[in-house]
């Protein structure tokens, strides 16, 4: 009785260091994933502080050259212009540009429309019939005739009857 004692304290004990282990490795996996995930948040911070400076960076270039100066025809191109123009994307020196010639585009407010698109055609309705859905089977066409067994075997049958 007393070993029954003893081999079942011997083996609490190992269950009970199995567990102690087991959390040990559960805290340093958590550590690990939280290290990791305030890094991730570190590294997102410094990418949308560089992309809003990179922004304003834009934002002032277009400001910069939506802005009306006097031009003379002697002067030189001042270096914030040419920092604009190296700041923005050909695509947005383009609607910049095209925003400074022909102004702000104007609202839509005054469009309107004399007739419905909707009234060009007239509404078509599908109707489906049927309680299931039938597979489709494709057949090859070299490889046998269009004719289904059924009529094969008639075929053959007044064959073999002449």
């Amino acid at each position: 009785m007393e070993w029954l004692w003893l081999l079942v304290s011997l083996l609490g004990l190992g269950a009970l260091w199995l567990i102690i282990m087991g959390l040990e490795k559960l805290v340093t996996h958590i550590k690990a994933s939280d290290d990791a995930r305030r890094a991730a948040a570190d590294k997102l911070e410094k990418r949308i502080a560089n992309e809003e400076e990179n922004f304003a960076m834009k934002q002032a270039a277009k400001e910069y050259l939506l802005a009306s100066r006097p031009v003379t025809a002697g002067s030189k191109v001042p270096t914030e212009f040419a920092v604009a123009m190296d700041t923005l994307s050909s695509d947005e020196l383009l609607d910049t540009l095209v925003q400074k010639a022909f102004g702000n585009p104007q609202d839509t407010q005054n469009i309107t429309a004399t007739q419905s698109a909707f009234a060009q055609q007239p509404a078509k309705m599908a109707v489906a019939k049927g309680k299931g859905v039938l597979p489709v089977k494709a057949k090859r066409a070299d490889d046998k005739t269009g004719l289904t067994k059924a009529e094969q075997k008639m075929l053959k049958k007044i064959k073999q009857g002449s």
